[in-house]
């Protein structure tokens, strides 16, 4: 990961990656320079990532290979959208055909590699 990556690290927040960018734009002012800030919201690139895209790079850029490539597969199948209640009736349950779980470490890395 990333030095100075904030995200699914022990002791890293969303406050650690704040007071790290106040620090450099603070230290910037004080030598007269200016900051200019971008931010990108990537959330929804989980949702993007096509399975066989994914495997593909993996294999032939990153050299994954044997029971590790075979099990990116089983941890992404199976996964399904959250269902909804509306005046009593709950929908279906629909399998995800795109898309990495966005909550773990492995879901994070696998992103970036696709990206």
């Amino acid at each position: 990961m990333p030095l100075l990556q904030s995200a699914y690290r022990r002791h890293h927040s969303t406050k650690t990656a704040l007071l790290k960018i106040l620090s450099d734009a603070l230290i910037a002012a004080d030598d007269k320079k200016v900051t200019l800030l971008a931010l990108l919201e990537l959330s929804a690139a989980f949702n993007c990532v096509d399975y066989e895209i994914l495997l593909s790079k993996l294999q032939c850029k990153f050299g994954l290979g044997g029971a590790a490539l075979g099990w990116i597969p089983s941890y992404l199948s199976d996964s399904t959208h959250g269902r909804v209640c509306f005046c009593g009736c709950l929908s279906s349950i629909l399998l995800l055909l795109y898309g990495i779980p966005q909550r773990s470490a492995i879901g994070s890395l696998l992103s970036l590699l696709y990206i």
